[in-house]
């Protein structure tokens, strides 16, 4: 399971909102809520929603190649604590497994 939690609120809230626009425009289903709009109307939403699609889609992909060290990192993006140098925690208590930073050097 991915967890966002390094995300700010706002981007939190932007995945949000892709994740509603891509439900949107999966399998038409936009038709099925604009039913009742002219054809011209149905159209610019729909381009508006795409548009608005490939814009989050750009912002979440470049603070996602921030916090993961891709992209060097900016105040909106401040990225995840690590501590103990774990970068990967098991959401099991029991578990001791977890992988440090030394082992993800190259």
């Amino acid at each position: 399971m991915w967890l966002t939690d390094f995300f700010s609120d706002q981007r939190k809230a932007q995945l949000g909102r892709l994740m509603r626009i891509g439900f949107l425009l999966e399998r038409d289903r936009l038709a099925d809520y604009t039913g009742t709009f002219p054809p011209d109307d149905r159209a610019k939403v729909r381009r508006q929603l795409e548009v608005a699609r490939d814009t989050l889609t750009d912002q979440l992909g470049g603070a996602l190649a921030e916090v993961y060290g891709l992209a060097r990192p900016t105040d909106s993006n401040p990225g995840p604590e690590v501590p103990d140098g774990r970068h990967v925690l098991s959401l099991q208590p029991e578990s001791k497994s977890w992988v440090s930073s030394s082992a993800c050097e190259v």
